[in-house]
Order: C-alpha cells, then sequence, then structure tokens
C-alpha cells in the first residue's frame, strides 16, 4: 500500500515542446575628450513557450500552452564628465519594459458545476484556478528613470575625502512594478491593484574618507 512506480521516459515520446529565444544585445563603451566617458546598452528579445503537445500527459487542460512573448526594448546608457576643481557629474538613464499583466480567477464550485455537468474533483467546496489573460498579451507601462550625481575628491593632510550628492528618480515617475493579478467578482476586488511602485524622487549627500 502506498507503493509508488515512476517511470521516466523522454517527452518528445508524447509530442514536442518547445523553449525557444531570438534576441539581440548589444554594448558600446565610449571614452571622449576632455574625461567624458559614455556606457550604453540594448535588449530585445523574444521568447516562446509550446509544451501543448507533452502537457497533456498529466492534464488535458491546454489553455495558454502556447506563449509567445514579443520584442520589447531595454535601454539603458550612463556617462560622466570630470568638470574644473575635480568635480566629476554622471547619471544614468534607464528605459525598461513594464510588467506582464495577467488575471488569475478563482470560481466557486457553483460556478463550475453547471458546465462541467459534476462537481470539482477536489469537492463542492473547493475553487479552479483559471487565467483570463492570455500570457505575453498585456503589460503595465514603460518604466523610465534619470538619476544623477556629482562628487568631489580632495585631500586633507594624509586623509582622502570623497563628497557625493545623488538625485534618484528625476523625474519622480510613479512607476507602477508589480499588481495585483487575483481577479474576483467580489465587491472588494482588488485587481490591478499596484503592490510595487517605484520609490519618489530622492536627494542624498554622502562623505568617503580614506586613510
Amino acid at each position: 500500500r502506498g507503493l509508488v512506480q515512476d517511470n521516466t521516459t523522454s517527452a518528445s515520446n508524447f509530442g514536442e515542446s518547445i523553449n525557444r529565444y531570438h534576441g539581440v544585445d548589444a554594448t558600446a563603451s565610449f571614452r571622449l575628450p576632455s574625461g567624458t566617458f559614455l556606457n550604453t546598452g540594448f535588449n530585445m528579445q523574444q521568447r516562446l513557450l509550446d509544451d501543448c503537445a507533452a502537457n497533456r500527459v498529466d492534464s488535458p487542460e491546454a489553455q495558454f500552452c502556447r506563449q509567445l512573448t514579443p520584442f520589447r526594448p531595454d535601454f539603458k546608457i550612463s556617462a560622466s564628465h570630470t568638470l574644473p576643481l575635480a568635480i566629476q557629474v554622471s547619471g544614468l538613464f534607464q528605459l525598461s519594459p513594464g510588467p506582464g499583466i495577467t488575471a488569475t480567477w478563482n470560481p466557486p464550485n457553483s460556478a463550475t458545476a453547471p458546465a462541467l455537468g459534476r462537481n470539482l474533483a477536489a469537492g463542492a467546496t473547493s475553487t479552479k484556478a483559471i487565467e483570463l489573460i492570455e500570457p505575453g498579451t498585456v503589460y503595465g507601462e514603460n518604466h523610465t528613470q534619470l538619476d544623477l550625481r556629482m562628487s568631489r575628491r580632495f585631500s586633507v593632510g594624509r586623509f582622502r575625502v570623497r563628497g557625493d550628492a545623488a538625485l534618484y528618480n528625476v523625474f519622480n515617475n510613479d512607476w507602477v512594478s508589480s499588481v495585483n493579478t487575483t481577479f474576483s467578482t467580489a465587491a472588494s476586488n482588488a485587481f490591478m491593484r499596484p503592490t510595487g511602485v517605484l520609490q519618489g524622487r530622492l536627494f542624498k549627500i554622502g562623505l568617503q574618507l580614506e586613510y
């Protein structure tokens, strides 16, 4: 009693499983006159996940078993420049894709039983998670952010001191990084309520001492 016999075999015996990546990555670094440095990078990718054939081995459900993520750009550029009096200014700008939006509904047995013609296998009080939005089709807003910093190094006797002044999220962007993806028909439905928001504009000063 309670014995389990596992049979391990190749997924190709049941059908093809696809995990395919197409992408473009490019990076570049430049050293310009007058002590200016520039670094930039770009990425754009497409991902295909298809396990429709292999997934039917242990589950007849094939909803969204083929997912195609579209090309979406991800760009970053940073630069630094040395001003007179050894003052260094630098900045970072980034443009990144927004989060993928999905919707999971957990209908009660009373909503699924009429269509199934029976109760759910787990019982009349159970629920079944149903995806309402196909993955890879709905996304949130893109993320744009600019950060700046100014630094100055100087010596005091045998001590070396560096002072920093940094400004984070210059645009004060309130970009939403994640949302509640649980859908409900109840009045308290919190679907699409933000669960993560980019920190607001922040100014910071710092001092580093070396000896």
